[in-house]
């Protein structure tokens, strides 16, 4: 089924954005984004195609997040302690627990919480961990680094 054009319809005049359009549709981008409910409500948080980001900021500073599906939104965590690879487990510096499920993947919501937070934070880049992740998870499940199961990750690198 196709809809007809109408011969009735009405040229629209339209006018080039200007900067308190972009002011106004930059706000309500940045209002759709919220911090994540307290730790002491949401302890445990199961986060589905996920990755690990090392975000670089202007002071020097690289942590390490995770990004990823939390269920009904995109999320950004806070930075990431302490990651254990056989549990697939990460606990950032919140203290919230984070179980990574299924394999790494892309998600449109977090990678849209993820550029919004990226403007926010002021991060000058940023640089997917994911793969490297996964070759030391490699390691650990076929034996070779079981005493390294638990990495911990400093909460702040300079460069």
């Amino acid at each position: 089924m196709t809809k007809r054009k109408s011969s009735t319809a009405k040229t629209v005049a339209t006018q080039p954005f200007n900067a308190s359009h972009i002011a106004v549709i930059q706000a309500v981008v940045d209002a759709s984004v919220h911090e994540s409910e307290p730790v002491a409500s949401e302890p445990h948080k199961k986060i589905s195609r996920w990755g690990l980001y090392q975000f670089h900021f202007q002071d020097g500073t690289r942590l390490r997040h995770l990004v990823g599906w939390g269920g009904n939104e995109g999320r950004v965590s806070t930075a990431v302690e302490v990651l254990n690879l056989e549990s697939m487990t990460a606990t950032t510096e919140s203290g919230r627990v984070y179980a990574m499920v299924g394999p790494p993947g892309w998600d449109s919501d977090a990678t849209y919480v993820m550029g919004v937070w990226m403007r926010v934070n002021s991060v000058l880049r940023h640089k997917n961990m994911t793969k490297a992740l996964m070759r030391r998870r490699a390691a650990v499940v076929v034996g070779e680094a079981t005493a390294n199961a638990k990495c911990p990750v400093p909460s702040a690198q300079r460069e």
